[in-house]
């Protein structure tokens, strides 16, 4: 093994793994669900007995890709530990390593343009199974070496830094347009915002397109390497990407282990396969729309978004203003009246998985996120309802699973969709003034509805039902619930339906473009165009006085709201090409679209399925990772179970701090309310202590402990505010030995702790909340030595700066521990900025910090380092220290100002260098010819 290739593992082993070996949260999962396990070709089926049919279903396709994918990837076959969750509902899933293990939430989404018609465990599975053959393809060379030196988090680092992020999602994204009908690779909507950018005279390098920016809307990795893949497999065909993730993953090439993988099988670098499917899908796009008679509208917001800008759902408030829903990268969600040019802001609808809202007589209807605070994998959508003249919101549902609700014409009645943990439908109208339910209608099991709307008069409801991979528009009369269809079937993405004037406004996906269409309620099924967009327009609205077609329209940075007259509506009847015919598809992804729907089945059923509630089911050894940091240097053997109920590790290392070896075992449970936890561990430590006639020794001792503890994370949603709260209690018992200064001795320590969060979400600019309150408190005594006691607490207030982007902070601090105790606690106290830390028996601290940005240079070098932001902060800190056994006190008192640079190292690892310079308003006892001093600050993530 040659110098530079042990070198680039050393690095990347004891200095970049540390990043992955983070603890997860135990106990996220609902009690008392009944967990079952079903044993399949590809690994082991894990799921709540409420969702066995679904997860019977899953496993047959599950089975099919294991043995039939005709552009499955090889690899050693390794079991997996499959999970459905449902009682999640953010529509999302992934595949994951340490343990090795997929996740599927099981709530299907409300909007098709984000995930198709497939239905959604058919898509997680094709998905999230191309994502099982990579990381067993990805097995090879270099990469089994970091399995077999650390275990799932060297495979899982190796191969994250070899191949990029948007080659996995882009061949899971290509496999799954491959392999079914309308994946979305088919849908418009999934590359509008590339196409914003083709028709701009906008072009962004490779670097930024990989990493991201704070400044432009960038779409994501899905999408750009969706485009790569599509180009490169039309052009070299399938069979490319077995060797490429090979050769990636066993670094064939030590530096650039992909891009010149790529260049070996392809003839491309990543930066000239990106240009290359970029340059092409740019010239189909522009040559698609040559002969088009696009529809000229008229823009009612911000046509030049100088911030990336997003406008959803318009809806007429009057014939002369709108309500609109609107974020930004600098601003949360907030709902704005439009009227003659002036934007006001009506309220601040509270996060939510499904951003929709809905307007009548003067009131607002939206859902809002909540959850479970324990367990959190327990999630809720609950209903809300603004009165706009009053400014009252009312809380209409608790602990609900609500989905597009609406309300009727005097807003004394609110419509929503239900639905349950079989992942069915029910309509259900809620009284606002009782806060009464009343079940309206139950859809049959696999019928799942989406985005209602409602007539003038009350009569009749509309919405978007999905069923066997295609999706049509209904409509159900309230007085004698009789359903109706009114459009076609069809594996198009079609949304936002609306009543006006007889007809039923959407937007579909019909002709290469997402477009607004109407069909009547009559029930005809004929359709009409009634746009020609450049891009996409979606989510309409009518005025019915004067029949202005309102939409959200798609252009560069972000969505704008346009206004189209009827005198300019297209009126087009037209025929439905499903969307395996158009034109914008590369022909290669139509050979095999009906995979899923004729996936083969077999005898799989609900009696070979067996409990999984047993104790110690699923735990395991996964990890030994070699841990590093300037303090310290460990290995541990890390264990944990699927459910992540349990978790384990043992090991030891060496403190450079200290100069001596510790060693430790933990084992951690969180089936219960508490996580309970118990850890022994034995230290060697070297310090310097202020004894009782006043003179500074070095100490070495070896330190031995047993330690109980128990720990209550909790975690809620409120509105716009997230709440943590983390009460912990520790009992410990300590033994010291090997002390020449005194005899050995035996402590038992209690310690109690409280930690606390109230923070608002920030927009994807914010440096920090723009309010919020953070504090924690520590308290630990000697239970036999009474007096030998540590007490710490930190406090840290959020408000706004002059601008939407900056951060006032004001923090504090107190910390109480004698310097006479023999024992000293770990000090992770923050002390005023420039000074050494100082011996004290009682330290106080006052803090003033004002964040803002400076620069987003969206650049990057050779593939070693991206600058995405640079960000500085101006401080002042107040300290006053205090020994009682000299009767001392001294106050420090620093100001100056920390410049921050946000990179992504390697196109992988963010990682945030601050630079500090410290002016010393007093001076430093320690370095008293000091009066500016310097530091370097390193932390991961931003």
């Amino acid at each position: 093994m040659n110098h530079k290739f042990s070198t680039f593992l050393l690095l990347g082993f004891l200095l970049l793994i540390s990043n992955q070996y983070l603890a997860q949260p135990l106990g996220n999962n609902p009690n008392g669900q009944n967990w079952q396990s079903l044993q399949t070709d590809f690994g082991q089926l894990i799921f709540p007995l409420s969702f066995q049919k679904q997860a019977i279903e899953t496993a047959q396709l599950l089975n099919s890709l294991e043995n039939n994918n005709p552009i499955g990837l090889r690899g050693k076959k390794r079991q997996l530990r499959l999970i459905l969750q449902n009682q999640t509902l953010n529509a999302n899933g992934y595949v994951a390593l340490a343990p090795f293990r997929s996740e599927f939430y099981g709530t299907p989404p409300q909007s098709l343009n984000d995930l198709s018609t497939v239905n959604w465990l058919d898509l997680l599975s094709i998905h999230e199974f191309r994502h099982i053959e990579q990381y067993r393809a990805a097995r090879k060379g270099v990469t089994n070496i970091g399995y077999y030196l650390t275990g799932e988090y060297g495979w899982s680092f190796m191969q994250r830094l070899s191949i990029p992020n948007w080659f996995f999602e882009g061949d899971a994204v290509l496999v799954e347009t491959a392999l079914t009908t309308s994946g979305r690779g088919r849908l418009p909507a999934f590359t509008a915002e590339q196409r914003s950018i083709a028709f701009s005279s906008k072009n962004y390098s490779y670097h930024q397109i990989r990493n991201g920016s704070f400044k432009n809307l960038i779409p994501d990795h899905y999408r750009w390497g969706y485009l790569m893949m599509a180009k490169l497999t039309e052009e070299k065909g399938y069979e490319v990407i077995q060797p490429l993730v090979e050769d990636a993953a066993a670094y064939k090439s030590i530096f650039y282990p992909f891009s010149r993988a790529l260049k070996k099988q392809s003839g491309y670098t990543t930066k000239s396969l990106y240009q290359k499917s970029w340059n092409a899908v740019k010239e189909d796009w522009k040559a698609d729309i040559l002969e088009l008679q696009v529809t000229k509208s008229r823009n009612l917001t911000d046509s030049t978004l100088k911030t990336p800008t997003f406008y959803h759902f318009p809806q007429y408030e009057s014939d002369s203003s709108i309500l609109v829903l609107s974020n930004s990268y600098k601003k949360t969600d907030e709902i704005l009246l439009l009227k003659a040019d002036k934007k006001e802001v009506v309220c601040r609808p509270g996060a939510s998985n499904d951003p929709f809202f809905h307007y009548n007589y003067g009131h607002l209807v939206w859902t809002e996120f909540r959850n479970n605070p324990r367990r959190t994998n327990a999630e809720y959508e609950d209903i809300f309802v603004y009165d706009i003249k009053n400014k009252k919101k009312i809380r209409l549902s608790q602990r609900r699973r609500y989905f597009s609700p609406v309300l009727n014409s005097n807003a004394s009645k609110v419509y929503a969709i239900k639905v349950d943990l079989k992942q069915e439908c029910t309509l259900q109208s809620i009284d606002i003034k009782k806060q009464t339910t009343k079940d309206i209608f139950a859809f049959p099991a696999g019928e799942y509805i989406s985005r209602l709307n409602i007539s003038e008069n009350d009569s009749i409801l509309v919405y978007i039902k999905r069923k066997n991979n295609q999706a049509a528009l209904f409509s159900i009369d309230l007085e004698n619930l009789n359903e109706k269809q009114l459009s076609p079937w069809s594996a198009h993405a079609i949304g936002a339906p609306r009543i006006a004037n007889g007809y039923v406004y959407y937007s579909a996906s019909y002709n290469q473009r997402d477009n607004i269409y109407r069909v009547s309620l009559n029930g005809t099924l004929q359709v009409e165009q009634l746009t020609e967009a450049k891009i996409g327009f979606y989510q309409p609205a009518v005025n019915p006085s004067n029949k202005e077609l309102l939409f959200s329209e798609t252009i560069f940075n972000g969505h704008s709201i346009s206004k189209l007259e009827e005198a300019n509506w297209v009126k087009s009847k037209i025929q439905i090409n499903e969307p395996i015919e158009q034109e914008w598809n590369y022909s290669h992804l139509n050979k095999t679209p009906h995979f899923a729907e004729q996936a083969t089945t077999d005898s799989l059923n609900q009696n070979e399925s067996k409990n999984y509630n047993n104790l110690f089911r699923g735990f395991r050894l996964h990890s030994w990772p070699i841990t590093a940091s300037p303090a310290a240097q460990e290995m541990n053997l890390v264990f944990n179970n699927y459910l992540n109920d349990w978790s384990a590790s043992v090991g030891g290392g060496y403190n450079y701090n200290e100069k001596g070896s510790f060693y430790q075992a933990r084992l951690s449970y969180g089936k219960f309310l508490p996580i309970l936890s118990a850890s022994i561990s034995s230290n060697y430590r070297n310090l310097s202590s202020v004894w009782n006639d006043l003179y500074l020794e070095s100490t070495t001792f070896r330190s031995n402990a047993i330690s109980l503890g128990a720990a209550i994370p909790l975690n809620w949603t409120l509105g716009n505010y997230r709440l943590s709260l983390n009460p912990q209690l520790r009992l410990q018992y300590l033994q010291l030995s090997g002390n020449e200064a005194q005899p050995n001795e035996n402590y038992q320590f209690a310690h109690a702790g409280l930690s606390f969060s109230y923070l608002r979400r920030r927009a994807r600019q914010n440096l920090a909340p723009r309010f919020g309150l953070s504090a924690s408190i520590n308290y630990s005594r000697n239970a036999i030595k009474l007096s030998e006691e540590r007490f710490q607490a930190e406090s840290r207030l959020y408000l706004p700066g002059l601008f939407a982007n900056h951060s006032l902070q004001l923090s504090s601090g107190f910390r109480r521990e004698l310097q006479e105790n023999f024992y000293q606690h770990s000090d992770f106290f923050n002390y005023a900025r420039g000074f050494e830390a100082p011996y004290s028996d009682e330290y106080h601290r006052l803090s003033v910090d004002y964040k803002l940005p400076l620069l987003y240079p969206d650049w990057g070098f050779w593939g070693i380092n991206y600058f995405k932001r640079i960000r500085t902060n101006f401080f002042f800190d107040y300290g006053k220290q205090l020994l009682y056994a000299f009767d001392y006190n001294y106050e420090f008192q620093s100001t100056g100002v920390e410049l921050f640079i946000d990179n992504v190292l390697m196109n992988t690892l963010p990682i945030s260098l601050g630079f500090r310079t410290s002016y010393l308003i007093n001076e430093d006892p320690s370095s008293p010819d000091e009066e500016i001093t310097y530091g370097i600050i390193i932390s991961g993530g931003f």
